[in-house]
């Protein structure tokens, strides 16, 4: 207790000697705090009280809180997107000059840092401006406008790095607080009434409440005292009905699923027959994106593939989902396509389109070939669009197996807040990934891991995650891992929805 009231002391002192020196501190904490991996991400809460207290004792100027708030919003999302110096080198995208290449990873890195860190400035004014207002009033207009800077900084994103394959929309969601609560599920299952936004909105409310017991002089106990009851209340209800009463009707049940997870060298056919003669009842085997398993074959009509084919059961119906560049015949352009092969006729079933590309890795935004452009690198243009980019799709189809859909997001597509509420819920959402453009995808993998949590209860859905470097995971309706089982077939994992 004395180790807390010091703490206190200490944020109070600090907040009138060096406000500033505080503020950048506090925003450094929480930027790391957020990206650990467990239930202590939720401590980022804390860490977000000195960043409210100190907005709302405000002593120096309105143009020094704006820039000043402006920075810590810029420092906290250059640490939470440094996974973009894990891309080095660039030999993939065709961009072999070292200093080149250093130059385009710090400018799609910084940018959309420095630009959105503009709504913690304009938050911060616009809270301090109703800063004598009641502390129903603060709580209320503190937890609506950080929902409003957590949307606006996902379209946000999305139009700094706006391109002909591009759309404005809440695509890139990263950074948003309310992953930081994937791991708490108490915290968390709220979202599948007010999602990744709300919870982020619930964090900042929690803050200020805290803020209120432990840094306001006089607060009114009493008030408090009834605020925490009632959300108390509240979250558990709301958790109890998650787990009794949102359960799932319309997914596969009782299905065998093959989660490949790493890089597949060898031959394709035979790597299959292993893991399916040493897994007789698997239903479903899930590769890598752009594994292009079956496009190194060439044929279906293959001598051996059909060896392969005939080798399944024909009782057992096994679908094999894949995934690869294809060309569109209309534009001689590529797109990045999931499919669906089933074992009885092979042929390519249903097929589901990448939507929403990712920037700079599979297509050049307006302002990036403005600045290469400026910059004299049209060949470097020229040869990244007939390398590397892609043609955003257009068309999703849910693949059914059993009677039952499954829906695919491609890899960074289930960062897409927007993109997944076209997805349908109660069922299995399969996101197939591939980080092979990373050296190290840990950061990125576990910020996409916590958006699946999320995800997953706002969808009431069963999300299977597979990728090229990193584990596969599998997450449960109320955002929970289901334990998977080793196989020495393959690289890959087991899971078995229940």
């Amino acid at each position: 207790m004395n180790l807390v009231n010091t703490i206190i002391k200490k944020i109070k002192s600090g907040g009138s000697k060096n406000p500033i020196l505080l503020l950048f501190l506090s925003t450094i904490c929480s930027a790391v705090v957020y990206d650990l991996e467990g239930p202590e991400s939720a401590l980022v809460i804390l860490f977000f009280i000195p960043i409210i207290s100190l907005v709302l004792n405000w002593k120096g100027s309105k143009l020094s809180l704006f820039f000043s708030y402006w920075l810590a919003g810029t420092i906290y999302l250059i640490y939470i997107l440094r996974w973009h110096l894990d891309t080095w080198p660039l030999d993939s995208i065709a961009i072999y000059n070292d200093n080149i290449a250093w130059l385009m990873i710090i400018y799609s890195w910084l940018t959309p840092a420095i630009i959105a860190g503009i709504l913690w400035g304009l938050w911060s004014l616009a809270v301090y401006q109703f800063r004598h207002k009641s502390t129903f009033f603060l709580a209320i207009f503190i937890t609506a406008s950080f929902f409003v800077i957590e949307f606006a900084r996902s379209v946000l994103f999305s139009i700094v790095w706006l391109g002909s394959e591009s759309s404005i929309g809440d695509h890139l969601s990263y950074g948003a607080l309310g992953y930081a609560l994937s791991d708490v599920s108490i915290l968390s299952t709220p979202a599948f009434l007010i999602g990744v936004y709300g919870l982020s909105s619930l964090a900042i409310f929690i803050t200020y409440i805290l803020y209120i017991c432990l840094l306001r002089e006089k607060p009114n106990e009493f008030s408090i005292k009834i605020v925490l009851v009632v959300l108390l209340s509240i979250l558990i209800i709301l958790y109890y009905y998650n787990q009794n009463f949102r359960i799932p009707k319309n997914y596969l049940s009782q299905t065998n699923i093959l989660a490949v997870s790493t890089p597949t060298k060898t031959t394709p056919s035979l790597l299959l027959q292993k893991a399916i003669s040493n897994n007789p009842n698997l239903d479903i085997i899930v590769l890598p994106e752009d594994s292009s398993l079956f496009a190194r074959e060439r044929s279906f009509s293959d001598k051996e593939w059909q060896v392969f084919f005939r080798k399944i059961p024909t009782e057992k119906s096994l679908s094999i989902i894949d995934s690869d560049h294809l060309i569109f015949s209309k534009s001689n352009k590529q797109a990045s396509v999931a499919y669906q092969i089933f074992n009885h006729k092979p042929y390519i079933g249903s097929f589901s389109e990448k939507m929403v590309l990712a920037p700079h890795g599979e297509y050049i935004p307006y302002f990036t070939s403005f600045i290469l452009k400026l910059g004299g690198q049209n060949e470097l243009l020229k040869t990244y669009r007939k390398r590397r980019e892609l043609v955003s799709g257009r068309i999703t189809n849910p693949m059914t197996i059993n009677n039952k859909e499954i829906f695919i997001v491609l890899c960074s597509e289930i960062m897409s807040t927007k993109r997944l509420r076209q997805t349908g819920s109660n069922s299995l959402i399969i996101n197939m990934s591939s980080y092979d453009w990373f050296s190290s995808g840990s950061s990125l993998y576990r910020q996409t891991k916590k958006a699946s949590k999320i995800q997953a209860v706002i969808k009431n859905s069963y999300i299977l995650h597979t990728n090229d470097t990193e584990p596969s995971y599998l997450i449960n309706p109320k955002g929970k891992d289901i334990l998977h089982k080793n196989t020495d077939t393959i690289n890959g994992y087991l899971y078995q929805l229940p």
